[in-house]
């Protein structure tokens, strides 16, 4: 996939982006598969964290703490990329122009510069502080810093890439709502331009689901459910993936609403007409008029069935049963684990 970006000689990005999305181009960039690149990144950093960090000792396992890197840097820039490609996918919906469609392409890809900067302090600083002053870190204090600060980097940087994805998540999902008002073509039965449009939302609240539900399921193991913090994070996840699947479509659902009211009244009325004439016809004995308007009857019944069976939310087929496997990961991960604990 190409890692320089391309834009419209007449366009201008109307902000720098993040060193996050710089990193996720580089990695784009690199002369091997993606998928290597993070397995390698991920192999690593679990060795890493084996070697300097005890596993006993801490609540945490040493390597949970590293393997959050590749696990924030991959979710990122896999939602990056597949936000791109879906955006690709409904360009036909739009009534753009060229620099127009290019700045919402930016918008949605990229992250603004500054506000990841200020994102990665915030973990720089907090890091430490929870390290050295948190009773619940308290396994770690013994550490040689040589240890330490390399794993506390990490961390910072797996944790910055995380709680950025979240923002640019609800960011996206600002951007989409406000699309329906710049859309020329919402179409009761051509829908597909518009999949691409809802995937991005509902990825997005794959990825969040699985940063509230997935990192601390497997941090916290058989204790999860009864840890009063990770049902909050879990409940906080369900909510954002929920609302970030179905905020964004509000005014798209709105459009689609309105124009089967529409159609529908339509052919309430054709209908209507037809059932008037065919009994003038049938009081008249005019046999090929009868024929002629029950054929007319049987055209707009089948365009009524169709009127009426055509869905209001521009998702992709597939869409609950998608939700539902991602909702049951976090219990499928401790069920996995907790039997692995019994194995061994």
């Amino acid at each position: 996939m190409p890692g320089a970006l391309e834009t419209a000689p007449t366009f201008a990005p109307p902000h720098a982006i993040s060193w996050m999305d710089r990193l996720t181009l580089w990695i784009d960039d690199l002369p091997i598969p993606t998928w290597t690149f993070y397995a390698a990144l991920g192999a690593a950093t679990v060795a890493l964290g084996s070697v300097f960090y005890p596993v006993d000792e801490p609540e945490i396992p040493g390597w949970m703490l590293t393997i959050l890197t590749p696990f924030g840097i991959g979710i990122y820039h896999w939602l990056r990329v597949s936000t791109e490609r879906l955006f690709e996918r409904s360009r036909a919906a739009l009534d753009l122009s060229g620099s127009d469609i290019e700045e919402l392409k930016f918008r949605l890809r990229y992250f603004p510069s500054r506000a990841a900067w200020v994102i990665t302090a915030i973990e720089a600083t907090y890091l430490p502080v929870y390290v050295f002053l948190g009773e619940e870190a308290m396994g770690y204090r013994h550490l040689p810093m040589a240890a330490l600060i390399p794993g506390m980097a990490m961390w910072a940087a797996g944790e910055a890439f995380m709680w950025t994805l979240t923002f640019q998540t609800i960011r996206r999902l600002v951007l989409i709502a406000r699309i329906p008002r710049q859309l020329a073509r919402i179409e009761l039965f051509r829908q597909q331009p518009l999949h691409g449009l809802s995937a991005i939302a509902q990825r997005g609240a794959l990825a969040l689901f699985l940063i509230h539900g997935y990192v601390p399921a497997l941090q916290l193991g058989r204790e999860a459910f009864q840890d009063p913090v990770y049902l909050w994070s879990l409940v906080v996840g369900a909510v954002l993936a929920v609302s970030v699947t179905i905020l964004p479509l509000l005014g798209t659902r709105r459009v689609l609403v309105e124009e089967r009211r529409a159609r529908a009244l339509a052919n309430g009325h054709r209908i209507q007409v037809a059932v008037d004439a065919l009994e003038l016809a049938v009081d008249a004995g005019d046999q090929a008029a009868i024929d002629r308007e029950l054929k007319a009857l049987g055209a707009l019944t089948t365009q009524k069935a169709l009127i009426d069976g055509a869905p209001t939310w521009p998702w992709a087929p597939g869409t609950v049963r998608t939700f539902a496997t991602t909702f049951l990961i976090p219990v499928g991960l401790l069920v996995a684990r907790e039997f692995l604990a019994r194995s061994l």
